[in-house]
């Protein structure tokens, strides 16, 4: 991830943190995983990447599970 933010590199970085976020969910850490789908839903708006919607949902989905 820091080679890809090193050379500017969002939509990897967003791939990568994607990854981690989801690491972090099977180790039943919701609040991580929720920082990182942030910070992608951020850098997704930022490169106008095509998963924007999706990474968007799984926050969301993320989000609504932390909340029960």
């Amino acid at each position: 991830m820091l080679i890809a933010q090193e050379v500017g590199d969002r939509a990897a970085e967003a791939i990568t943190r994607f990854n981690i976020a989801m690491i972090h969910r099977a180790f039943g850490d919701l609040d991580q995983a929720i920082d990182e789908l942030e910070r992608v839903v951020d850098l997704d708006r930022q490169v106008e990447h095509p998963d924007l919607a999706s990474d968007t949902a799984a926050l969301e989905r993320l989000r609504q599970e932390r909340a029960t």
